[in-house]
């Protein structure tokens, strides 16, 4: 099971903030990271296509000071930047496309 969320959007990158808990329901589950992939592109307000979500997403991986790696996924659109977080079972952040 994976779980994907909208962790921030707007302009830039910079503007409403999420979390996983979220009541707007910017967050998706599924047994499988393609079919997560799939919910998460439907998030998105703009009437995109899976293949535009999937070949516009770009990651990157951050180490915190202790040497945890955490993936972050990015999607820009319209002038929105939307941030993302995808996270296995065990809560730890994975990439969504490998």
């Amino acid at each position: 099971m994976f779980t994907g969320s909208i962790l921030s959007y707007g302009k830039g990158g910079f503007g409403e903030v999420h979390s996983p808990e979220d009541p707007k329901g910017l967050h998706a589950s599924a047994d499988t990271k393609e079919e997560l992939a799939h919910k998460l592109a439907k998030l998105i307000p703009a009437n995109i296509t899976f293949e535009e979500f999937k070949s516009g997403y770009k990651e990157t991986t951050e180490a915190n000071e202790d040497g945890v790696k955490s993936v972050y996924g990015e999607y820009s659109e319209g002038g929105n930047t939307y941030h993302f977080a995808v996270t296995n079972e065990q809560g730890k952040t994975v990439s969504l496309f490998d």
